[in-house]
């Protein structure tokens, strides 16, 4: 019986590692063999993760220096882009030497060049940008300390190949997706209507997200939830998930959150890595069963003279060998 789990936990980390996965603790198998509702972040999940700028309207002279000088300052993936974007194409010699960097997920960072306060981020009033964006876009405008706005970065994200057939594979198993995502609603909703998501939520902060998670608990008591993300805005959701997914692409925060890490960039690793899930948890009901059937049958009966107590050994025995040949059993599953 004291083998009956941790060979299955052990075949089964070895199976998952093999297929880009990595499990924290044996528990998390129970749990995400559980798991009756994914949420899905946007942004490096369903997405590739790597945003390109698809153009940059300026209004001042300067305000190109001022984006890439305060994109510079942050470490989020549309801050990425646009950095790569200005040194790739040479529109930018150098940065401009930045003071009392403040970055906050969720919402972009703020700096103060030359004794003014500046911001990129997130858009603040939609009428600022939304003439020079098509509706998928996801978008960064720069502000000045008189909240005027600068300049606007239109970025396009594509969503993975593979995201749409996952998702497929999840509904087929029982498993209700949702979106969840920092994006403007219209790209949210764009996203997800082409992996086939029903239910999605855009303009989340990562304390939208807590509450988001709460509040599926709260109406759904009976769900089991996971959350998949890969950012420092998803770590206090997949902390607060039954079982935190995160994307090994992602940050260390969002990385240390998870009680499962994916280190394939492919989203159908998410898929496998369920499938391991339900096969181990059906893995150690059956070991648990044996062990307990050849036990409980053979000891009381040498007990009682019935049978030889060598017999008794060869059942404890052979009850050992059957746990872990079944456990090893786990390798045939089709993924």
């Amino acid at each position: 019986m004291g083998l009956a789990t941790p060979t299955a936990v052990i075949v089964a980390s070895g199976l998952a590692a093999k297929h880009g996965a990595y499990f924290k603790d044996g528990s998390a198998f129970q749990r995400l063999a559980s798991v009756n509702t994914v949420v899905f972040d946007k942004t490096g999940t369903l997405t590739t993760g790597k945003p390109t700028v698809r153009r940059i309207v300026a209004f001042e002279e300067n305000a190109e220096q001022l984006m890439y000088s305060m994109a510079k300052q942050s470490q989020h993936p549309l801050s990425k882009a646009i950095v790569t974007y200005f040194e790739e194409n040479k529109k930018i010699d150098s940065a401009l030497p930045a003071e009392n960097v403040k970055e906050t997920p969720g919402l972009g960072v703020l700096a103060t060049f030359k004794g003014r306060i500046y911001s990129l981020g997130k858009p603040r009033r939609m009428e600022d940008v939304q003439q020079f964006i098509n509706p998928t876009d996801s978008t960064v405008a720069l502000y000045d300390e008189t909240d005027q706005v600068l300049a606007v970065c239109a970025l396009s994200d594509p969503v993975r190949e593979d995201a749409a057939v996952a998702i497929e594979e999840l509904k087929a198993m029982g498993i209700e997706p949702v979106l969840l995502s920092g994006d403007r609603e219209e790209v949210v909703e764009a996203v997800a209507t082409a992996v086939g998501i029903k239910t999605f939520k855009g303009n989340a902060l990562p304390e939208d997200k807590l509450d988001f998670i709460k509040r599926l608990k709260a109406e759904h008591p009976e769900s089991i939830i996971a959350m998949v993300g890969d950012g420092i805005n998803d770590a206090p959701a997949l902390r607060l998930a039954d079982v935190g997914i995160a994307m090994g692409s992602g940050t260390d925060v969002a990385i240390e959150s998870g009680d499962v890490v994916i280190y394939k960039t492919d989203i159908g690793t998410i898929v496998k890595t369920v499938k391991i899930a339900k096969a181990t948890a059906k893995k150690i009901s059956q070991n648990l069963f044996w062990a307990f059937f050849y036990n409980l049958l053979a000891l009381p009966l040498a007990m009682m003279g019935a049978i030889h107590p060598v017999i008794a050994e060869m059942a404890m025995a052979f009850s050992s060998v059957n746990v872990v040949t079944n456990s090893l059993r786990l390798n045939r599953i089709k993924l």
